[in-house]
């Protein structure tokens, strides 16, 4: 017969647990260049160019037409949420875009806030769909 010591028994089970439960998700990589449309309400093609460093993000966002200025946000893998702000004179843009789980699309709602503007004017709201 043979006997196992309590150690060996925990350490078997604890090997069996991390083997069927993997290493966790996958990390998603969303640095690279976007495009696709922002609807506000009108469709407007957009380009979303994104520098990640870890959970830090940055970079330039493009609405043709209506905007092009530089961004910063954060980027959580875990939540795989993207939230970013802008600022044009006195329009301060931000949104916060959901990425799906192979990375290579997000979309979510954006706001252009434009109550720092003289005379200051209603917000516009829509969202923007991006893929990789």
């Amino acid at each position: 017969m043979v006997r196992l010591s309590r150690t060996t028994c925990f350490c078997a089970v604890a090997a069996l647990v991390a083997a069927a439960c993997g290493t966790g998700p996958e990390s998603i990589e969303v640095g690279g260049t976007w495009s696709g449309t922002a609807l506000l309400p009108n469709a407007y093609s957009t380009t979303f160019t994104v520098i990640q460093s870890g959970t830090t993000v940055s970079g330039n966002l493009t609405i043709a037409g209506v905007l092009n200025q530089t961004f910063a946000g954060t980027f959580h893998d875990n939540t795989r949420r993207l939230a970013w702000s802008a600022q044009d004179g006195c329009e301060d843009w931000s949104g916060t875009f959901t990425v799906d789980s192979e990375g290579s699309e997000m979309s979510g709602p954006v706001l252009a806030d434009y109550s720092g503007c003289t005379p200051p004017r209603s917000n516009d709201s829509g969202t923007i769909s991006l893929s990789k």
